[in-house]
């Protein structure tokens, strides 16, 4: 973006950044009907995906395959990592899953993920339940 506003400069009082062929700004059903759809149709994305969905595909590629928590904030440009970690949060991975051999153990025995809630437990805590 940086480099396309530095060979692009946004120009007018309103400072588009992307104008339509006429000038003004983008009607959004005049790009999805005459760019989007079109271009989803050849690449054979299914009908009626949106720019968002593929957005967030794109930043869970980015997290699957390794991807800091800055780089993926600053690749979708978001104000802060905050607001990366509020969204996907739940895709990075924990300790347990980098590493799949590894086990915690200690008092409260082995901890598993239950496969219905997600949630964590140790053997001790599934006893007492």
């Amino acid at each position: 973006m940086k480099a396309h506003l530095r060979d692009f400069p946004a120009g007018g009082p309103e400072g588009w950044i992307f104008t339509a062929p006429q000038g003004g700004p983008v009607v959004y059903m005049h790009f999805m009907d005459g760019s989007w759809r079109p271009a989803c149709a050849k690449a054979g994305i299914p009908k009626g995906t949106g720019p968002h969905p593929l957005r967030h595909h794109y930043a869970s590629l980015l997290i699957k395959h390794g991807e800091s928590v800055k780089t993926v904030s600053e690749r979708l440009g978001h104000t802060n990592a905050a607001m990366t970690l509020n969204i996907y949060t739940q895709l990075w991975p924990d300790s347990e899953e980098r590493e799949p051999g590894r086990r915690r153990q200690g008092v409260r025995g082995p901890v598993r993920r239950c496969p219905a809630t997600g949630r964590r437990s140790s053997v001790a805590e599934r006893i007492r339940r």
